[in-house]
């Protein structure tokens, strides 16, 4: 993957959009699967996201510890996520090759966003 501030006009938009939608919502951190070399993931942080990076590569999240050592950086599938649904503010896979180990079932690229909203309280805000 690219550097992604040397990505398009509109990857980078929709990266910011993205940032902002988890930023804005205050629901803890995000989780970049699949992260390879934690480009995007200093990125999200470079855009103030709480974020750190999940890859199935041990080589990526060496390399990923290395360029950005102030960054979390786990090895293991999306599956062994450290965290509950409920603690994250946002999923990321755009540098996912797969969701899954190959032992777990069948390979294909992936690339989504998930940012979480916050719960409306009772006063409807």
């Amino acid at each position: 993957m690219k550097d992604p501030g040397a990505l398009d006009p509109v990857s980078r938009a929709v990266l910011s959009a993205f940032a902002e939608l988890v930023t804005s919502s205050g629901l803890g951190p995000t989780a970049d699967v699949g992260c390879g070399p934690g480009k995007v993931t200093a990125y999200l942080t470079g855009l103030g996201v709480s974020a750190f990076g999940i890859d199935l590569s041990p080589k990526m999240i060496e390399l990923a510890r290395a360029a950005h050592p102030g960054l979390r950086f786990d090895i293991g599938p999306m599956s062994a996520l450290a965290a509950a649904d409920s603690e994250l503010g946002g999923v990321l896979a755009i540098t996912a090759q797969t969701l899954q180990a190959p032992e777990e079932g069948a390979k294909r690229p992936v690339a989504g966003f998930l940012a979480r909203k916050p719960a409306v309280d009772d006063t409807g805000t």
